[in-house]
């Protein structure tokens, strides 16, 4: 999880506004794009979402304001969608319901952090605020779950922490708590969720469950009601992934597992019958690509290396890609059949990358 107090920041996100084809044009017609943001916005860039049309959703810091902007690759222009005022604390997530863009934005407060949950609606070219308060810590990951948009919350209350999933229901504007957990840290009772993610119809979950003051960690899946459909004691080596360094994000597709921790080391396993998972690699800087929709299949990468990995679904293993020059990824975000890299160019600075999944041979 990376927290950002407020430098010049960029959410990208490239929309599918309707069934119109993509019309970046592509050098030699390659399906490939180089194109530089600094000339659009002067300063460090952050990913959110990448989906189907070219549209970039981004936000600028200025003298404690964030000022959001809608920019079309294709004409170069830009909208301007709103700000917010304030001292923040960002994280690089972001999820797509019904056309719009969710995410949430920590207010740091005298006496903590608030978090409040905002929308860019892509058809109004507006953001918008969701008026929702509550007392959870800083650090939120925010997934669609069918019909809702749902984040892990933790709040602390003295020697206790509660854990749940927050839910809020767009359609309806309504929210709701499942999955409550509470854990007392002087007694070593209780239980707790560590990190949640989604993909396609199932929710994740890592979660620690005391007996006896002993612990166990489990991968629990959840259905759309939330009801527990399976749970998977880890393994001693995932375990000890987990022990060694705060975890704060998890991904899964297709039966693939990542976990990063705060350190930004990485750990790639593979969920084998439902019933244990088994390693495949973990190395330091190992992150995983961002995305808005569960669906997209991710690419990992090791950070300010030209180092990168696909997947390789039949024989439950990565492949490990170097670029043809060298680069050094700072980031990659993907779409259904695309993928930006953001990258550090020779030492003479940020550019980015538009690549169609099947030709990634050229970057």
């Amino acid at each position: 999880m990376r927290y950002k107090t407020i430098a010049i920041t960029i959410i990208i996100a490239l929309i599918c506004l309707s069934c119109a084809k993509n019309n970046i044009e592509y050098n030699n017609d390659t399906n490939y794009q180089e194109f530089t943001l600094s000339e659009i916005v002067h300063g460090s860039t952050e990913y959110l979402g990448l989906l189907e049309n070219n549209m970039l959703i981004y936000f600028s810091s200025q003298d404690k304001q964030l000022n959001y902007y809608m920019y079309n690759l294709a004409t170069q222009k830009n909208v301007k969608l709103g700000n917010i005022k304030g001292n923040y604390v960002l994280v690089d997530s972001a999820a797509m319901l019904n056309n719009k863009l969710y995410f949430y934005v920590t207010t740091i407060l005298n006496n903590g952090f608030e978090n409040i949950l905002y929308t860019v609606d892509l058809q109004e070219h507006k953001l918008e605020q969701i008026e929702h308060k509550d007392n959870s810590l800083y650090g939120v990951y925010t997934f669609s779950f069918g019909e809702k948009i749902i984040a892990l919350k933790n709040e602390r209350y003295n020697d206790t922490i509660v854990t749940y999933i927050d839910t809020y229901s767009p359609t309806i504007d309504k929210w709701e708590k499942y999955l409550i957990n509470s854990y007392n840290e002087t007694e070593r009772k209780g239980s707790a969720l560590y990190v949640c993610c989604t993909a396609g119809e199932d929710q994740y979950t890592i979660e620690d469950r005391y007996n006896n003051k002993q612990c166990k960690s489990f991968l629990v899946t959840y259905d759309s009601e939330f009801e527990e459909k399976n749970s998977i004691l880890l393994s001693d080596e995932v375990k000890k992934f987990i022990d060694e360094n705060r975890i704060t994000e998890i991904r899964i597709w297709n039966n693939f597992f990542y976990l990063k921790n705060i350190s930004n080391d990485g750990f790639i396993g593979y969920i084998k019958d439902n019933k244990k998972i088994e390693k495949i690699y973990s190395d330091k800087q190992l992150s995983i690509s961002s995305s808005a929709n569960s669906t997209d299949e991710p690419i990992f990468y090791i950070r300010d290396t030209n180092t990168f990995f696909t997947l390789d679904i039949k024989n439950q293993k990565v492949l490990k890609h170097y670029a043809r020059e060298p680069y050094e990824f700072l980031w990659i975000i993907t779409s259904s059949d695309a993928a930006v890299f953001d990258i550090n160019k020779n030492g003479k600075g940020t550019q980015q990358i538009y690549v169609k999944r099947w030709n990634l041979e050229e970057i």
